[in-house]
């Protein structure tokens, strides 16, 4: 059964929303949550499709900006020495000071070996990818989630612990279960390959700022 805009008119007519819920995403995201599964997946992806065209005209007109943000990463060392900026337009007595650090997120073979003795039982284990990306296998470690059998954290040698929860049956359809002893070449590759480069590796069409799948961050 497909669902249009337009089967939606007779729920718009019904709520209307105040003027200080308009910019509400949090109130907005909760309020769709009681909608049936067909209505609910077309406005969220609507307002997927809002929301990217909103930030890709904003970095294409040079208006983007990431605000305050987390660094990640299993180390984090500074490069050189910090340095003020903004020194000629400087509208108070307060510096702004930019310091220049690298953040590694990989993860080593032996680290994620340890990792994974802690959990001993399949499906929760390394996995290669079915078919070859950038001219290689990737691999990977999927750790079952606690009192969850469909979910898995992700942890990839190149970019280390994934914030998104991968499901079963997608890791499955794009990953095969290989043994340790099957998996700690190319995880070592993949660990080793992409400290000072993008995972694209030799096909990369800008290698000299791409950062993609890079084990190394410069911010």
């Amino acid at each position: 059964e497909e669902l249009s805009l337009g089967d939606l008119s007779p729920m718009a007519a019904a709520v209307a929303a105040s003027a200080g819920d308009m910019g509400n995403v949090s109130k907005f995201l909760n309020r769709i949550l009681g909608l049936k599964v067909m209505p609910q997946n077309l406005l969220f992806a609507y307002f997927s499709e809002c929301f990217n065209l909103v930030l890709s005209i904003a970095k294409r007109e040079g208006r983007f900006n990431e605000g305050v943000t987390d660094i990640v990463a299993k180390s984090i060392k500074a490069v050189g020495r910090p340095r003020e900026v903004f020194t000629a337009h400087r509208l108070s007595h307060v510096p702004t000071i930019h310091t220049h650090v690298v953040a590694d997120r990989g993860m080593s073979w032996q680290e994620a070996l340890d990792l994974s003795q802690q959990y001993p039982n399949r499906p929760s284990g390394f996995y290669r990818s079915k078919r070859e990306q950038y001219n290689n296998y990737l691999y990977l470690l999927a750790l079952q989630k606690e009192n969850s059998s469909h979910l898995f954290n992700i942890i990839r040698p190149n970019t280390g612990r994934s914030f998104y929860e991968e499901t079963k049956s997608d890791l499955l359809s794009k990953y095969t279960a290989v043994s340790p002893e099957k998996a700690e070449n190319g995880w070592t590759k993949q660990y080793q390959n992409t400290r000072d480069r993008c995972i694209h590796g030799s096909s990369c069409k800008h290698p000299s700022i791409c950062q993609v799948g890079s084990r190394l961050s410069h911010v």
